[in-house]
């Protein structure tokens, strides 16, 4: 074999162990992001699971009637999507409530589902 087909290994100092993954070199901008900001909550989590929150560690808000919630503005709103029982008929009566009672299905959601959690502790 000639000289400039032989292949030199060239081995690395650290142990096999500590070489890092390709994965653990390269993060996706979601995943640091996440990462940074469950850092920057753990002390915050810390100091409230300690002074006795709900279940999730976090201050439960006060309860807001039918009045407030709807006149929220739409910027200060999160949307959800959730699959409902057909069996149920949800869409169909909340359709007709709002007919009936001039209440947004999104504000009768909102009050139904705050109201069912703080029964739950939350």
């Amino acid at each position: 074999m000639s000289a400039r087909r032989q292949r030199v290994k060239v081995g690395s100092s650290r142990p096999q162990e500590e070489r890092p993954v390709l994965e653990e070199l390269f993060e996706s901008p979601r995943e640091a992001a996440a990462q940074a900001e469950k850092e920057t909550r753990a002390p915050e989590r810390a100091e409230q699971s300690a002074a006795g929150t709900a279940g999730s560690g976090r201050q439960v808000p006060p309860p807001m009637p039918l009045a407030e919630i709807q006149q929220v503005p739409k910027a200060e709103r999160r949307p959800t999507n959730f699959a409902l029982p057909h069996a149920l008929e949800l869409h169909r009566r909340m359709t007709y409530y709002k007919a009936d009672h001039d209440v947004q299905i999104q504000d009768q959601i909102a009050l139904a589902v705050d109201t069912w959690l703080r029964e739950q502790g939350y």
